[in-house]
């Protein structure tokens, strides 16, 4: 009886080790599961800043009459009650981030931005950011920005927008023709920017950039922008730029480069297109002192729409897959980290034609007594015409007269006209030369 107690304990011993056993290795797998999952996710979703390692890692260059308060507000996303501004258009990879989420996904043109929330652009890639009142962020490629709600500031009451800015480039416009003066404030790694609207009325156009050395440039175009680093502010007047870096002093500001001077597509160009579309060829003169040149491409004047974004090292650029349709360019001048002012808008179009042009010949002799035979006619603007196979001279409206030399008996002669597509309409008649 002994033995079978002993035994009896022995076995309830071997099942208690047994099921602690397992309920570790139980523990064990969730842990390697989850470790797994959790590398899942990051493979399957883009890595970006956390909001709150941006604040942190900013914190230095925040407003200085920013509380603790305030920054934890920031943290946390209180008061997200209406949003600060819209994603009105992307261009290619573009990922946007709210601000209590942690995971990045692809962003959306019409999307409603909102406090603490990020958007990045990476590699050629563009979004178009409106704020109302026609005041908007452009969004260059590799850009990431978290987007503050509209705040008003205790000793200057006019609007004013927060934008703490991470790396890239944000070109914009602060509209001057509200009720009160706008201003925008654009904190980088390494100063807070605040651009003012101009007093008169007039808008404010500037161009923000975190260089790969992580210095900061600020460019005004329109307005003024007041730049502050540590305990130094330098104010930026319109057509010049001031770069800061660390450690360094920023009080010199530069002018501007000048406008490069756009030559083709010339205004109102027209390239016509059979079934492949049209290689375009996109040029302008060349600047002393330029290093770079900006070459944008949109589908409207605004540049909301935006369909090529180039920086080009020499003065032309070939685009061969534009579909049909309606398109602007525009072109600005880098030298160094500054970039200019974009040239006035260009419009052109591409269009795609299949039907053959038009092609009317007045009438030909059926027999003739001399050595030569004039054919007269005429077809549309544009349209190259060749009389068995040697090109003639047209009109600006079409029309030409060319004199054939005939051969004695039955004499072929052809008449084509071919457009800038490649279409082909053409005549023939049979002229008898009897001499």
């Amino acid at each position: 009886m002994k033995r079978f107690v002993i035994s009896i304990k022995t076995q309830h011993m071997k099942t208690l080790a047994d099921r602690s056993l397992e309920a570790v290795l139980t523990i064990v797998l969730v842990l390697v599961f989850f470790a797994l999952f959790s590398l899942l996710l990051n493979g399957l979703f883009p890595s970006g800043a956390g909001i709150s390692e941006i604040v942190i890692s900013e914190q230095s260059v925040l407003p200085a009459d920013w509380n603790d308060t305030m920054i934890t507000e920031f943290q946390r996303g209180i008061g997200r009650i209406k949003p600060t501004a819209v994603l009105k258009t992307t261009h290619n990879a573009v990922k946007q981030k709210r601000g209590n989420e942690i995971a990045w996904s692809d962003a959306q043109g019409g999307m409603q931005l909102y406090d603490r929330d990020a958007i990045q652009t990476l590699q050629r890639s563009s979004a178009y950011l409106d704020f109302g009142d026609q005041s908007y962020l452009s969004m260059g490629a590799n850009s990431l920005v978290v987007i503050k709600s509209q705040t008003p500031d205790a000793q200057t009451p006019e609007r004013k927008r927060l934008i703490l800015m991470v790396e890239g480039d944000l070109r914009g416009r602060i509209s001057g023709s509200g009720r009160e003066p706008g201003q925008m404030e654009i904190t980088t790694p390494r100063a807070v920017a605040v651009i003012h609207a101009q007093q008169n009325g007039g808008d404010a156009e500037f161009k923000v950039t975190v260089n790969p050395d992580k210095s900061s440039t600020i460019a005004v175009y329109q307005g003024v922008a007041n730049v502050t680093a540590g305990d130094k502010t330098v104010q930026v007047e319109e057509n010049s730029a001031v770069t800061v870096k660390l450690g360094e002093s920023f009080s010199v500001t530069k002018p501007l480069p000048s406008r490069p001077e756009l030559i083709v597509p010339a205004a109102s160009d027209r390239f016509l297109y059979r079934t492949l579309s049209p290689r375009i060829v996109f040029t302008w003169k060349e600047l002393p002192g330029a290093t770079r040149y900006h070459l944008v491409l949109a589908r409207d004047q605004a540049f909301q729409d935006v369909v090529l974004d180039e920086q080009i090292t020499g003065t032309e650029f070939m685009h061969g897959s534009l579909k049909q349709g309606t398109y602007y360019w525009r072109a600005s001048t880098l030298a160094g980290n500054i970039e200019g002012p974009f040239t006035v808008p260009v419009q052109f179009s591409v269009e795609q034609k299949r039907t053959p042009p038009l092609l009317v010949i007045n009438g030909s002799p059926k027999e003739v007594s001399q050595e030569s035979c004039e054919f007269s006619g005429h077809t549309e603007p544009g349209v190259r015409v060749f009389i068995n196979g040697q090109e003639v001279l047209t009109t600006p409206e079409g029309e030409f007269r060319h004199a054939v030399a005939l051969e004695r008996g039955i004499n072929i002669i052809v008449v084509e006209a071919v457009d800038a597509a490649g279409n082909v309409s053409y005549r023939s008649s049979r002229v008898h030369g009897k001499f």
